[in-house]
């Protein structure tokens, strides 16, 4: 039986057999500082979390529980290792898990092998994946539809994909059973028992028995109100809704029955029925509306999902707490703060939960609340990158709008680090806007680069706003209040500014919700904006029902002097594209890469899984080619090195740059830097902190510098080509 290493090495082989040889390969990394707040973000680059589904497993083979994180809202899974105290962001287990994953997961080990299993939705109930994991985490689909005995015949066990059904041993006997609400009504609890220990011995198989559509004898009618020993039809009672349900065992005082948890999509608390029948018979009576306590209840945001697992390494399960919603619909959910963590304090006779936060892990990472969207540029003029991120939006007492969040890199070009400065740059939150797209462009080709972003009104309607740049280097707006470009564009469009012409201005590059991708020519004169189309079909992209919302961003990924396209959709899967912009026909036809992406040192190559709704962009961060920085619709980011084959930096020839005299000796004062391209540079001091920059234009391939305005010492100087090449070169200053 083949383990998924193996299936990963074949599809990568497939992948590349259709594609050619793939010269493009990231990897995600975590080395990058970020501090906000004070605090040192050691999770900064783990992506956000919004609706959180909560479990463990093994993750890397060391007998030990590590975190696996499913999230709604993108349909991706987020890993952490267990360090015994604390838990680090390791992506490159996520790529072991199945592909597809869609509303809700569970983790369990049906066939009691010590590794748990993978239950999942899909479109007509459950499937089950068998964890066979050896030397690597690996599944294999064990039941493609999962049925259930009911009535004499076999049907599909059938659980809603806005459900979080309970997958636990309700009888007792060993193996593991399904609880999950009616898929009709919605009002009271199916009890699907496994028959695997009655009719084998053992817990190896999954047969399953239909034993009753009221577990419990309730139902719930509407949000605080049940209908106990009767129906919600019956007098005094009416059932109002059916909605979603997310339902949770736990045997709260340890007498051996367990217990109900269980929320509902419609309503904003959660509900605890104490359970005073037995292990065959279930029996409530009664609901407590505030648990935990009364001091602090599960009440907070719509659709509270309930997840009960070992947080704090102490050997007692905690009680944690996130929205189970797909989306945020009305912007009711403030995913910034959304998972909710009550560490158990009970002793050996009772749960007790106590409250520590309602930021878990997201405290620890950059977390903007949902669809982070990053650009990067030299802010404050000193020569580095710097972080600029917008997002869709974070709640705010009865409001909701979005702010641009400026992390200025403290470090150096060669070793970045990034602090939080500004939550609310240039003050948008006067506007009031949601779902910002930044871009970095010269829009109006005076050598300056503008600030350009898309964003929606609070009546729904979105444009492309602007505050053009009043000095250089370094960015400050001409105005206080952003400006807009005549263009039109709507929600889930995704514009890219890029001079592609190469004319000096800005063209745009316009990724349509529809999947389709324009590119359109700036013909503006001075501030007289004009946008012209080109071509409605980029590299062939059209129009496509199942890669919407399409994201472009135009770089040079390996420095050969070319821009590759680099395109993700609503299925969070990126792919590139070479000579996008050619129109020569059959000599230098367009060729499209999946981007495949090396989870660690020491794994094969797979293609990308960001999850839905994600943005892109690419930064100079010190290494030789530059990084691809994702935005997640989770609210953070994640940080890809680029692990490409470089090119020669030119599209002809390598860029070289020359110095000389190097070092410097007594009573010659200048030193002449050459390069075999035009080229600019930067000079850093040996603690690679920025000295000098060159105040020059890109249209140069030689300089003299007067040695005296330097100290004596060593110096590395950047030269930095037209094309985008760059090469480093030490300098000795001496007297």
């Amino acid at each position: 039986m083949k383990s998924l290493f193996s299936i990963i090495t074949i599809v990568s082989f497939l992948v590349s057999a259709a594609y050619g040889q793939q010269p493009y390969k990231f990897r995600p990394v975590n080395q990058i500082p970020v501090e906000a707040s004070g605090s040192n973000l050691e999770l900064a680059w783990a992506g956000g979390l919004n609706s959180a589904q909560f479990g463990t497993i093994d993750l890397n083979d060391d007998d030990q529980p590590d975190l696996c994180i499913f999230d709604r809202t993108t349909n991706k899974i987020n890993t952490f290792i267990n360090t015994g105290t604390d838990y680090q962001y390791a992506p490159q287990y996520e790529y072991y898990f199945p592909a597809n994953l869609n509303g809700w997961v569970v983790l369990a080990d049906y066939d009691c092998d010590g590794r748990k299993d993978l239950f999942t939705n899909t479109t007509f109930g459950l499937k089950v994946y068998r964890n066979m994991s050896d030397d690597h985490l690996s599944f294999e689909l064990q039941e493609d539809l999962l049925m259930t005995e009911s009535g004499g015949q076999m049907v599909n066990l059938q659980v809603s994909s806005s459900d979080i059904p309970a997958i636990s041993d309700v009888d007792e006997d060993g193996d593991l059973d399904i609880l999950t609400f009616r898929f009709v009504s919605g009002g009271s609890i199916e009890y699907h028992q496994n028959q695997s220990m009655e009719n084998n011995g053992d817990c190896s198989q999954l047969q399953y028995r239909l034993i009753t559509t009221s577990w419990g004898n309730f139902e719930e009618c509407s949000c605080g109100e049940y209908a106990f020993g009767k129906t919600c039809n019956d007098p005094g009672g009416r059932r109002q809704h059916a909605g979603g349900k997310s339902v949770l065992l736990i045997d709260q005082d340890h007498d051996g029955t367990k217990d109900l948890i269980f929320s509902d999509e419609f309503c904003t608390n959660i509900a605890f029925l104490y359970n005073w029948g037995d292990t065959e018979n279930a029996l409530f009576t009664s609901a407590v509306l505030d648990y935990p306590s009364s001091q602090n209840p599960i009440d907070y945001f719509l659709f509270p999902g309930l997840f009960y697992e070992d947080i704090n390494f102490d050997g007692r399960k905690d009680l944690i707490s996130s929205p189970a919603v797909f989306e945020n619909f009305g912007q009711m959910v403030d995913f910034k703060r959304s998972i909710h963590l009550y560490p158990n304090e009970g002793t050996a006779g009772s749960e007790e939960f106590g409250f520590l936060t309602n930021q878990f892990l997201q405290d620890r990472m950059i977390e903007l609340g949902e669809n982070a969207a990053p650009v990067f540029f030299d802010v404050d003029g000193d020569g580095d990158q710097d972080m600029l991120v917008g997002h869709r939006g974070i709640r705010s007492g009865s409001g909701y709008w979005a702010t641009f969040h400026l992390f200025e890199n403290t470090g150096s070009g060669q070793a970045p680090e990034f602090v939080l400065i500004e939550e609310d740059y240039l003050n948008l939150s006067a506007v009031v806007l949601n779902t910002l797209q930044p871009s970095y462009a010269d829009l109006d080709g005076d050598g300056k680069k503008d600030l350009v972003f898309s964003a929606a009104t609070e009546t729904g309607q979105t444009f492309i706003w602007f505050f053009l740049n009043n000095t250089s280097p370094g960015f400050e707006p001409v105005n206080p209040f952003p400006s807009v470009l005549p263009f039109n564009i709507q929600a889930g469009d995704h514009p890219h500014f890029q001079d592609l012409n190469n004319d000096g201005k800005a063209d745009l590059l316009m990724g349509r919700r529809a999947g389709r991708l324009e590119y359109w020519n700036n013909s503006s004169s001075g501030n007289n904006f004009m946008f012209e189309i080109v071509t409605d079909s980029v590299a062939g992209i059209v129009d496509d029902s199942f890669r919407r919302e399409l994201v472009p961003l135009a770089v040079d990924i390996n420095h050969d002097g070319q821009l590759e396209l680099v395109t993700t959709d609503a299925t969070g899967v990126m792919k590139v594209y070479n000579n996008f912009l050619d129109t020569g026909g059959s000599n230098n036809p367009t060729q499209s890469f999946d981007l495949l992406i090396e989870p660690s040192a020491d794994e094969t190559s797979v293609r990308s899984r960001w999850g839905l709704g994600s943005s892109l962009s690419s930064a100079d961060l010190g290494s030789q080619l530059p990084y691809l920085v994702i935005g997640s619709k989770q609210g953070g980011l994640y940080l890809l090195e680029n692990l490409s084959e470089p090119g020669n930096g030119s599209g002809g020839s390598e860029f070289t740059l020359d110095m000389f005299p190097n070092p410097g000796t007594s009573g010659n004062d200048l030193i002449t830097l050459q390069g075999n391209q035009d080229f600019t540079f930067l000079i850093y001091n040996s603690l690679g902190q920025l000295v000098y920059r060159d105040p020059g234009v890109p249209d140069q391939n030689l300089v003299r510098l007067d040695s005296r305005i330097f100290t004596p010492g060593i110096y590395l100087v950047k030269g930095i080509s037209v094309s985008g090449a760059s090469e480093v070169k030490k300098l000795i200053v001496a007297r």
